[in-house]
């Protein structure tokens, strides 16, 4: 729990100096008049109730919504436009289904999503958990395109499904056979409906690329290991500073504005040596021996926060997927340069172990402070052991 709280107050004092970026774009007031603005991208998973916007980098940010904007877009080509008019509110939950197979209608002002542009557009509208897909043909006029599930006769068993949507894609794509052919497979989910509107307006279809990153690591290991042993009157305790070398797969995910990334390491470090426990008379001396060398696996998630376009801080959580010993197979205990006991190490372990860290990166250089969790090494009947792993590690970035 005490690594815990500090990898929160450390990503909390983090989240204070980083940020989404305000990125160069524009908004269409109420008069249509289009202006150059940075705008605030949050990527959002939700359609956005408003918006945060700036007229220059040094100036106090302006707010728009649906009362005083009419559309907003950014540099890449997203656009976002004004819908005034019904938006169904349905559940889309099995417990929520009605006896009705029409859509519940009611008249919201709210901001839809362009997926596909052309003549005859496709746009979205999201909120709470709640997806609903409209089109804009040559009329200009927005549409909502007609899907519900509702419960048969009131019989909860029961599941229907208005799939309106159909006959309203048969008649907007009727110039096209192509896209004409592509009605009955089209389901009413992004990916089927981005696909046969990208069909009918000839436009490729965008998708978001997965990112790949190759980061050899250097650093130190702080290892520290304590051997419980019944037959000495003191435990041992081994610490040391080891060299610490790696490399790392990083995935970056092409969500959330790239802030999410699964990634892979491999590590090798060491802690060896002798420890003096104590002297049992002035004749006989016991003392604990360990040679063990490690190769770690780890696996999990990375977050990034965002400063600016070179720089970022990160937090990641990881558990050791493998981790290989190419040492010494046991740890023994020797009673005047004799080995009278000893408990093997395994040669290898499997998800025994949690890493945490907290880093920035700037550019390709990176830094990361980690710690892990206790790892028990060996368990006998009459010794046992505690294996800590905390380091500072360096990375540069291949690709």
């Amino acid at each position: 729990m005490r690594i815990l709280s500090i990898i929160f107050t450390l990503f909390s004092f983090i989240s204070l100096f980083s940020q989404i970026k305000y990125e160069k774009g524009y908004i269409i007031n109420n008069k249509g008049e289009k202006k150059n603005v940075l705008i605030k991208n949050w990527d959002w998973d939700l359609s956005p109730t408003e918006i945060s916007y700036k007229i220059q980098e040094n100036e106090p940010a302006l707010v728009g919504n649906p009362n005083n904007l009419s559309e907003f877009g950014f540099a890449d080509g997203s656009k976002f436009v004004r819908y005034n008019g019904k938006v169904d509110v349905s559940s889309s939950n099995i417990d929520g289904y009605t006896n009705n197979n029409q859509p519940i209608w009611e008249n919201k002002s709210v901001f839809l999503k362009e997926l596909v542009p052309g003549n005859k557009s496709l746009w979205s509208y999201r909120e709470k958990g709640e997806v609903r897909f409209y089109y804009q043909d040559y009329t200009n006029e927005i549409t909502p395109l007609i899907f519900k599930k509702y419960n048969i006769e009131g019989k909860v068993n029961l599941i229907g499904t208005n799939e309106d949507y159909k006959e309203q894609l048969n008649k907007l794509f009727e110039d096209k056979e192509s896209s004409k052919k592509l009605v009955e497979i089209t389901g009413y989910n992004t990916t089927d409906l981005i696909k046969i509107f990208s069909d009918y307006n000839n436009v490729p279809i965008k998708k978001n690329k997965i990112k790949f990153e190759l980061t050899p690591r250097i650093g130190f290991s702080f290892l520290k290991l304590d051997v419980i042993s019944s037959r000495s009157e003191r435990n041992s305790y081994f610490e040391e500073t080891s060299p610490r070398l790696g490399v790392e797969l990083e995935v970056i995910l092409p969500i959330n504005k790239n802030k999410w990334s699964a990634i892979m390491e491999l590590n090798y470090s060491k802690i060896s040596g002798s420890y003096d426990n104590t002297n049992i008379s002035e004749y006989n001396k016991y003392y604990t021996k360990v040679d063990y060398r490690f190769i770690d696996v780890p696996i999990g998630m990375r977050y990034y926060l965002f400063v600016n376009d070179k720089s970022k801080f990160f937090l990641n959580t990881q558990i050791n997927a493998f981790s290989f010993n190419i040492g010494d197979e046991k740890i023994s205990l020797n009673l005047d340069g004799i080995e009278v006991s000893y408990n093997e190490i395994g040669k290898t372990s499997a998800f025994d172990q949690v890493f945490f860290g907290v880093g920035y990166k700037y550019g390709r250089f990176s830094i990361e402070g980690r710690v892990s969790t206790n790892k028990s090494l060996i368990n006998g009947s009459s010794t046992n052991s505690v294996f800590k792993n905390s380091s500072v590690i360096l990375g540069y970035s291949l690709f």
